[in-house]
């Protein structure tokens, strides 16, 4: 009877206990969700709504790019959702800024609030990456700044913010490195001026200029600010015209870029170079508006279609996205995006769970090769202490024929650069 009351007992428990296990096995499945969202923030409308709105059409590629599959050599192309969640696929919710930064900062907290973002992933201007940053850090939620680059937004301490582009500090060092090159081809450049629109991101960009160019000797002869929704440039362009520098250092968003560039046409402004802060000198909208005009401005940049010659899978991208833009080729602000939105997938990926604390550690501990990524850098890993991507770095552009091409680092030119900057005359 003992014996029968024994067995009647640890049969029950065992069978419990195997259970048990078994519903343990299948956990990480059955807590699997269906889909995960991710909140992005853009200007869909305003003066930067062009790149936005390519913005948003880069972004749809990506999510497609993960959540099925494609005959492509990238990461998450060749399986359908985040592997790490069962398969679980990824929804970006868009939410347009309209470059305003208190704008930013409310739908950032509507997506987290109301959409369940899991993730933000923003925000071209980084005025309004700074407010959303701070939404971010109120509610532990990460943000990824996939292509917002001034200096200060990780230079506050923040934990939950990571950005994977480089600092404009790292663009502005490549700068005066070109600068430095051409001197030693005899160019003489000694003058500088300074010409930016006074948000964050242009006076970020315009203090870190002026100390570069004092360390390394060279004379600021002019410094001018401006708002970027200006309609009226002549004074300014009239102020730098009037110091005669060599090289002019320009930081602008669309509307700007082209008012700036029609301004210096009527005013015969004519220094050797004009080199510009990417943005707006970047936008399609630009190159449309100005075509021939803009010739051999130099911008900084992060990528390029001519390095599809090296890496064939920046072609085959490419061809992806001019399904989508109706033929209109990436940028390296669309490709920012991209690059950012499979960041966040790894991430997701290599997360315990979809809490916010598991996937601030599965950030932290990104470390991803230059193989996988659809930018030349080399790689991807977060400093622990400012949370910047590592191992991001730049090229810069020239325009020519209707389309940039890379100039610098010269291993990595397509072209020769053209310098000086041609008359405007001979861009008829």
């Amino acid at each position: 009877m003992r014996k029968k009351t024994l067995f009647n007992f640890i049969l029950p428990t065992l069978l419990v206990l195997f259970l048990a296990g078994c519903s343990n096995a299948a956990e990480v499945k059955n807590d699997s969700p269906e889909e995960i969202v991710i909140g992005a923030i853009y200007p869909l409308t305003g003066n930067s709504a062009t790149v936005g709105n390519r913005n948003k059409e880069a972004l749809q590629l990506a999510e497609d790019l993960i959540n099925k599959k494609y005959d492509l050599d990238l990461p998450f192309a060749d399986t359908e959702g985040i592997p790490n969640f069962d398969g679980a696929k990824i929804r970006v919710v868009l939410a347009d800024s309209q470059g305003k930064p208190e704008v930013a900062a409310s739908e950032a907290q509507r997506l987290i609030s109301r959409e369940k973002a899991s993730i933000l992933i923003g925000a071209y201007a980084s005025s309004n990456a700074a407010t959303i940053a701070q939404v971010a850090e109120r509610n532990e939620v990460p943000f990824l700044v996939a292509d917002s680059n001034s200096p200060s937004l990780t230079e506050q301490g923040y934990k939950w913010l990571f950005r994977t582009v480089p600092s404009e500090n790292n663009h502005i060092t490549d700068v005066f490195t070109l600068l430095g090159e051409m001197k030693k081809q005899g160019k003489n450049i000694t003058n500088i001026a300074i010409m930016n629109e006074n948000s964050l991101w242009g006076s970020d960009i315009a203090k870190e200029q002026l100390e570069q160019a004092e360390e390394k000797g060279y004379n600021i002869v002019s410094h001018v600010e401006y708002p970027s929704n200006t309609t009226d440039l002549n004074s300014e362009v009239q102020k730098i015209k009037a110091a005669k520098p060599d090289v002019l250092l320009i930081s602008s968003y669309t509307s700007d870029a082209i008012l700036f560039m029609k301004t210096a046409k009527e005013l015969k402004f004519q220094p050797q170079a004009i080199i510009a802060s990417g943005a707006g000198f970047l936008d399609n909208a630009f190159k449309e508006n100005m075509g021939s005009q803009a010739t051999d401005i130099i911008s900084r940049e992060l990528w390029s279609i001519d390095l599809a010659v090296d890496k064939p899978v920046y072609q085959d991208l490419n061809e992806e996205y001019k399904k989508r833009s109706g033929g209109t080729d990436l940028t390296g602000d669309q490709v920012k995006v991209i690059q950012g939105l499979l960041v966040a997938a790894d991430v997701l990926d290599r997360s315990k769970s979809l809490e916010s604390a598991d996937l601030q550690e599965a950030f932290v501990a990104t470390d991803i090769a230059s193989e996988d990524l659809v930018l030349p850098w080399d790689g991807v890993k977060f400093a622990p202490d400012t949370h910047q991507n590592e191992k991001a770095n730049g090229i810069l552009v020239q325009y020519r024929n209707d389309t940039y091409s890379t100039v610098f680092p010269f291993e990595l030119k397509n072209v020769d650069i053209n310098w000086p900057f041609s008359s405007w005359d001979q861009k008829n």
